[in-house]
């Protein structure tokens, strides 16, 4: 209601990443409909459509400005909140409620155990022992908007390595390609950056590709951490829920400057992350500025970096 009162309704935008959508209302309907030869009465068909999500917020909230949503797997929120940074810049409106959503459903539970990349227990990121992934719901938004704020926005960077459809390419190449641009658009060096929040799903082959990148770019101490043991996998929500932890240890709520814990079993594999995995209580030392970096790597080679801070 701010935003509309500042800027008006046609002025405010929503972008929201999405990789499920309300595809559970489906898998719902068609097993009504094998039990009753039809479907429920009220299903609607775009309740599972992709680009609901945009649409459904900007009908809830009442604003006018573009309505968009963003499906590239699990980068889908982090690039919804680059898109909303773009509108912005463009002039085409002063604020976007962007962020990500995702919700459970068998589709993705199924297609995790199809690729033998679901955990059989907790998720473990960058353990030895991991086995894989678990799947989460959850859902986080911003508002964005043109004026100065206590925690902004400073880089983003996208790339596509498209070298398979289900695992990074093994030298992180577009990995690296996707921070270095997000450094560059933020004006900073790899120095400057203080923390780095893991995509880190507990997999076999994401979490090396991801330690070596990040080894090889910011030095093996840079204080890291996913939030997967915590919350499991977000899917299309996971890259918004990366910014999230970003700005939560950025913003004055936080005073003590605590950084977000890597929870995992301390089963260290060598070659990879594992003395700079944030642990329960570290805080940012004192005269560190307070950037911090986020990744989102997703099927497809679909990578993205995002970059926050608090305003100078």
């Amino acid at each position: 209601e701010d935003a509309i009162a500042r800027y008006g309704r046609d002025r405010v935008a929503v972008v929201i990443g999405t990789s499920t959508s309300g595809i559970s209302e489906g898998e719902r309907a068609i097993e009504y409909a094998r039990a009753e030869g039809k479907l429920p009465t009220g299903f609607d068909m775009r309740k599972q459509e992709l680009g609901s999500a945009g649409e459904a917020l900007a009908r809830y909230l009442n604003v006018e400005g573009p309505a968009l949503s963003v499906s590239t797997a699990c980068s889908s929120g982090a690039h919804a909140l680059a898109m909303a940074r773009r509108l912005i810049q463009s002039g085409i409106v002063d604020a976007v409620v962007a962020g990500g959503a995702d919700s459970l459903c068998r589709l993705t539970v199924n297609g995790f155990h199809a690729l033998s990349a679901y955990a059989t227990g907790i998720c473990n990121p960058f353990s030895r022992n991991r086995d894989g992934t678990m799947i989460g719901e959850g859902a986080a938004l911003f508002l964005m908007e043109s004026r100065e704020s206590e925690v902004a926005l400073y880089g983003t960077g996208a790339s596509t390595d498209a070298h398979s459809m289900t695992a990074p390419e093994p030298s992180g190449t577009g990995v690296e390609h996707a921070i270095r641009q997000a450094l560059g658009d933020a004006g900073l060096t790899t120095a400057q950056v203080d923390y780095v929040h893991l995509h880190g799903t507990g997999t076999l082959h994401n979490d090396p590709v991801e330690s070596d990148v990040v080894s090889r770019l910011f030095g093996i101490d840079i204080p890291s951490s996913s939030s997967k043991g915590q919350l499991g996998h977000t899917l299309g929500a996971a890259g918004a829920m990366g910014a999230a932890h970003c700005w939560l240890s950025a913003h004055s709520s936080n005073p003590d400057r605590y950084l977000p814990p890597h929870i995992w079993d301390g089963a260290a594999e060598p070659g990879m992350l594992s003395e700079a995995l944030v642990p329960v209580g570290m805080k940012l030392g004192a005269h560190a500025k307070g950037m911090f970096l986020s990744n989102a790597i997703a099927f497809g080679g679909n990578n993205v970096a995002l970059v926050l801070g608090r305003a100078a």
